[in-house]
């Protein structure tokens, strides 16, 4: 599984006072909030103190806040740009994409040089209308040709419509604009990945990882690219990388236990594993896998429990099947093995044809 970036949005600046090097930015942004509540208290037709509180709010992630806040400034002041710049991006963000759209649009139609609210239509209409969202992304390129962040997104949008080599272009001139874009080098790293050009996101992911030491998502992606050159132990370095920065993620420990297997390495892999099912005990991956580990250390009775559990959680898990009938013709049990083959064959298991001719015609 892929990590892909957060978009990137276009903001306006907020005014604060000077922050103490002491503070945490959660505790700058609380200050911030009592600051303009209090400007709200004595100037209660203040839409920028609305407005400002609002922003700060999305920073401390109370949507909703943000929200009550922005409306109170555009009921205020209907032409407030900025305003509805942020409700859109707060809306965004509690997946309401198409309110933000609108949101958007008005900006637009008060200001139709606002490139940024170009760039973040484009960015909400991502998610359903690949068409509306290069062309707003062209228009904020247009408005604002210097920008790297425009460049990125819209790289981003042809990435996701399978435009691969325009991708390209437009990461490459980002990272010409700003070369240490991080958001472009570990986007690019990306889409080489998609074009099996492995060597080349490792390089990206690399370039990133210089730039932000602490970006998780490039080790990982690091990971599944020196995975598909075989690049094990490398691979599980970066795995463990990765965990350490994202000890929570069932995606780091399956990862790092798939790199130790293919390292012939069971019991860690096992290990890992098993704190991927710790972590999420839906996770049918690494039943499968876990399973496959151990019936590679001969123990096919546990391999079989975790083969029906990954079938439990997932009944038409075609590889899950297929490899349960393995197992069953190790242990010289055909008629049960066939009765997997058949029902992985019937769910598209790649392999279960395979076996039914050599197991099951007999």
């Amino acid at each position: 599984m892929k990590k892909f970036l957060l978009v990137v949005f276009f903001i306006p600046l907020l005014a604060q006072s000077q922050p103490s090097a002491a503070k945490s930015d959660s505790a700058l942004y609380a200050d911030s909030v009592k600051f303009f509540s209090k400007t709200i208290v004595q100037q209660p037709g203040n839409s920028t103190a609305y407005y400002k509180r609002g922003s700060t709010k999305f920073k401390l992630k109370d949507y909703t806040g943000a929200l009550t806040d922005l409306d109170s400034a555009i009921i205020l002041n209907a032409k407030y740009e900025d305003a509805y710049l942020e409700r859109g991006r707060t809306k965004y963000a509690l997946n309401n994409y198409d309110d933000a759209i609108e949101d958007y649009s008005l900006v637009i139609k008060l200001n139709p040089n606002n490139a940024s609210a170009f760039n973040n239509r484009g960015l909400a209409k991502q998610k359903k209308d690949l068409k509306g969202s290069l062309a707003d992304l062209n228009q904020a390129v247009l408005l604002s040709p210097k920008d790297p962040v425009f460049y990125s997104n819209r790289g981003d949008t042809k990435r996701i419509g399978q435009d691969f080599k325009g991708a390209i272009v437009d990461y490459n001139t980002a990272i010409t604009l700003n070369p240490n874009f991080l958001n472009a080098w570990y986007s690019r790293g990306i889409v080489k990945y998609d074009m099996q050009d492995y060597a080349g996101e490792i390089l990206d992911d690399t370039k990133a990882i210089t730039i932000d030491p602490s970006y998780a998502n490039a080790y990982y992606n690091r990971a599944l690219a020196r995975a598909k050159l075989n690049i094990y132990a490398d691979a599980v370095d970066d795995c463990t990388e990765y965990i350490n920065l994202q000890p929570k993620d069932p995606d780091g420990y399956y990862e790092r236990g798939n790199n130790e297997f293919n390292l012939e390495d069971y019991k860690t892999a096992i290990d890992d594993y098993t704190i991927s099912i710790k972590i999420d005990k839906k996770y049918t991956a690494a039943y499968l896998n876990r399973g496959l580990a151990k019936s590679n250390l001969g123990d096919f009775d546990g391999a079989v429990k975790d083969y029906d559990t990954a079938i439990k959680i997932d009944p038409k898990f075609a590889d899950a099947y297929n490899n349960r009938g393995v197992i069953m013709v190790q242990l010289k049990d055909y008629k049960h093995a066939c009765m997997d083959f058949k029902k992985a064959l019937e769910l598209g298991s790649d392999q279960a044809g395979d076996n039914i001719s050599k197991y099951c015609n007999n």
